[in-house]
């Protein structure tokens, strides 16, 4: 891998036999979250950290061997006691217009 630094991009260079398939998957990736971060007005260099933290985690998680079902109910689980604990706030703002 080669990383290139020009005048207002960077290059990452990857060897060639990488499947082009995942290449483009993490390109998709990295735009969602680009849009994401965008959205909340944050720092390149933060946008950056946290998109490196969360494919981070994303290995962690396969490197553990979870099954997809189980990862698949945790979430579910985790969305729900999100809602749970920030269904005023947000309903709340939505009622606000924000």
């Amino acid at each position: 891998m080669i990383v290139e630094r020009l005048a207002n991009k960077t290059l990452i260079r990857l060897p060639a036999q990488i499947d082009q398939g995942l290449i483009e998957v993490i390109v998709e990736y990295f735009r969602l979250i680009e849009a994401y971060y965008q959205e909340k007005n944050m720092s390149t260099k933060l946008f950056l950290l946290k998109a490196m933290e969360n494919l981070y985690f994303e290995y962690l998680a396969q490197k553990a061997g979870f099954e997809q079902e189980f990862l698949d109910k945790s979430a579910e689980e985790i969305k729900a006691d999100w809602w749970q604990q920030n269904k005023e706030r947000v309903l709340k703002r939505l009622d606000r217009g924000l």
